[in-house]
């Protein structure tokens, strides 16, 4: 789970400041970088991409200790792909599979993590290709 939550924590931080750039492109219409997590991603489940449940699983890993109280769109995101229930309630001698039932939904082997990192650059290559579009729309 450590492991799982570092690189998670890795991922975030990558797309949060991939996202400080795209932030300055006036065409894309945004001005918060969680506007951007829905945009070039595939959908897991409902309406949540996989750069959100990538953000949701971060934070949940950061911020699991604090309170025992979710954020609550990462509360939100987990309800909606159906994985809230995994969440660890206090005791520290069980393993909280929340992670790893996060981490099932975006990639079929989480023994091989690379697929994380695939799905980021993906995401990354998508919104510059909506730029690139984007601009080409506007000539």
């Amino acid at each position: 789970e450590l492991i799982y939550g570092v690189i998670l924590l890795s991922l975030q931080n990558y797309i949060n400041k991939s996202c400080v750039d795209f932030l300055e492109i006036e065409s894309l219409k945004c001005n918060r970088a969680s506007q951007l997590y829905n945009k070039g991603s595939k959908i897991v489940c409902v309406d949540i991409t996989q750069i959100q449940l990538i953000i949701a699983l971060a934070n949940y890993f950061k911020h699991k200790d604090e309170n025992n109280k979710m954020h609550q769109q990462t509360e939100d995101c987990f309800r909606k792909v159906n994985i809230l229930r995994f969440a660890r309630k206090g005791d520290e001698r069980y393993e909280d599979t929340l992670i790893i039932e996060g981490l099932l939904l975006l990639i079929k082997d989480i023994r091989d993590v690379s697929d994380l990192l695939q799905i980021t650059k993906d995401w990354r290559r998508n919104i510059l290709e909506l730029c690139r579009e984007l601009r080409k729309q506007s000539l």
